[in-house]
Order: structure tokens, then sequence, then C-alpha cells
């Protein structure tokens, strides 16, 4: 399936493991030149890298925290300034506080 993303930019947040590592060398088989976001894998974001640029595509490793401003404008940056433009953004990166039901509260 063709979904018209040769040559796009991206940016995946959360890009180093699990879904977001998958999503984004699923949009450099697509074609897409990606922007790996990382707050603390910074092995594993360079690996999937590397994976993008054996697709023939772009491959870039932002290391920013996505809950300061100043960090994902600083990542929004880096993106333009190697990619030019990019048009597509996935927000993937997240945390969990997983505990039991008893000690929730709401909002966390």
């Amino acid at each position: 399936m063709d979904l018209g993303l040769e040559g796009k930019g991206a940016i995946v947040t959360g890009g180093s493991l699990g879904i977001g590592r998958a999503v984004a060398l699923d949009l450099a088989r697509e074609g897409a030149n990606v922007a790996v976001n990382y707050r603390s894998h910074d092995t594993e974001a360079k690996q999937v890298v590397a994976e993008i640029e054996k697709l023939s595509r772009k491959g870039l490793a932002v290391k920013a925290d996505v809950s300061s401003f100043d960090d994902a404008a600083k990542m929004v940056a880096q993106v333009r300034e190697t990619f030019g433009s990019f048009e597509l953004l996935i927000c993937n990166a997240g945390i969990t506080w997983d505990g039991v039901i008893w000690k929730m509260t709401e909002g966390g």
C-alpha cells in the first residue's frame, strides 16, 4: 500500500522502543525521513536511526523531554534544520504510573 510518504519528514516521539520504534521503521519503509525522539535510551535510538538509514531514508535521533516546551521547540528546530520540514508528528511518548486500583486517585 502506498501511503504517499516518499520524501516526507516525520517525528516520532518515544521512537526508540516498542510501538514508537515500530512506527518509525514503518514510516521509513513507506518512504519517510524519520526523526526518532527519545529521552533516555540513547543506544536504542541510534539503533533505530541506523535501521532507518539502511532503508535509504534520512534518520535523526533527537534527545528531548517532550513534556518541556523548550526541549520540544529545540527538537522541532533541529528536525527542520536537518530535513527542511516535516509533515507528520506521531505523539507516542508517554509514561504510566500503574498501581493497584484502591491506591489510585482521580487525575493520577
